[in-house]
């Protein structure tokens, strides 16, 4: 990810690698899931 497309406000503690999402929820390539919170902070 570059700076490009991750706003410089957000920090990236550990580095993740995103497959697919749907609506609030993303994975990552090891098929873990998260809760995506800061999604619509810019919004």
């Amino acid at each position: 990810m570059s700076s490009e497309t991750i706003s410089q406000s957000i920090s990236i503690v550990h580095p993740v690698s995103l497959s697919h999402g749907k609506n609030a929820e993303v994975w990552d390539t090891n098929g873990k899931r998260y809760i995506d919170f800061v999604g619509g902070i810019g919004v």
